[in-house]
């Protein structure tokens, strides 16, 4: 079977076997690419998701202050 497989690819192609082959390989990656989405998009929104969770821990502080001055109320008194 190895034999068989180097004689397929060692002889001389023509060129329209040559495009059959490279539209063939080019649409099985994006049959593939499509196939596989899903999966590479929940692993990106959970990184994503992650590395905001990462930086909203840091920021707590700076929201607890801001937090802070929007329950408060300020009041100007004029002296007369």
């Amino acid at each position: 079977m190895k034999d068989q497989l180097k004689k397929v690819f060692l002889r001389s192609w023509s060129p329209a076997e040559k495009g059959l082959l490279l539209a063939d390989v080019l649409l099985s990656g994006v049959l593939l690419g499509w196939l596989t989405s899903p999966f590479r998009k929940l692993t990106a929104g959970n990184a994503a998701e992650f590395f905001v969770r990462a930086v909203d821990e840091d920021d707590e502080d700076d929201e607890i202050d801001d937090d802070d001055n929007e329950n408060t109320i300020e009041i100007e008194i004029e002296k007369q």
